[in-house]
């Protein structure tokens, strides 16, 4: 699919109604009111892959002594077996998390993950709709945070109404939550 659109210009048209439709979409979420400054981040973060298209990476224009792995090179990227665990990689995968989309089951969450509310509140979430996380994507949250707020995140994260089993994906890896919360703090849980 990379290769077959590498030829296709980005079109500014198309960039601009799709700004408007998410925006549309996004104000009309009663149910996820969204402050204008979010929304301008949501239109950047857009643009940010209108004008880097599949070439975007983490660190952006910044100059860093890094491993970047574009978006198309962790979409494309094979496992040790060589096969593509990408969710484009075959059509069961994409119609997979297409329907998860589809049915509101991945739920981004941008806050303070060492914080009092951010995961707190996607445990709520969760539990209002009678039913438990299967799996948490933490990023490199992490190396950001500091030993308190470390102890805050371990505890935010047993706090959520997890399947049995469920897994725990950083920049680490894939492990189970338990494991993950097996090298929390000890005097955190």
């Amino acid at each position: 699919m990379f290769s077959r659109y590498d030829t296709v210009a980005a079109s500014a048209e198309q960039y601009k109604e799709t700004v408007a439709l998410v925006r549309a979409r996004l104000i009309s979420t009663r149910s996820l009111p969204l402050p204008a400054a979010d929304l301008d981040w949501i239109e950047t973060t857009l643009g940010v892959f209108f004008t880097s298209g599949p070439g975007i990476d983490y660190y952006g224009s910044n100059t860093v002594n890094a491993v970047r792995p574009s978006y198309r090179q962790l979409m494309t990227a094979r496992d040790f077996s060589g096969v593509s665990q990408g969710f484009l990689a075959t059509e069961e995968g994409f119609r997979f998390v297409k329907d998860l989309h589809t049915r509101n089951l991945i739920d981004p969450v941008v806050g303070d993950f060492g914080g009092p509310s951010a995961m707190r509140r996607v445990g709520d979430y969760v539990r209002g709709h009678s039913d438990v996380v299967y799996a948490i994507y933490g990023s490199n949250v992490g190396a950001y945070l500091t030993s308190q707020q470390t102890r805050a995140f371990c505890r935010n994260l047993e706090s959520l109404p997890a399947a049995s089993p469920s897994c725990f994906i950083d920049s680490h890896g894939r492990r189970s939550l338990q494991s993950k919360l097996r090298t929390c703090p000890s005097d955190t849980i």
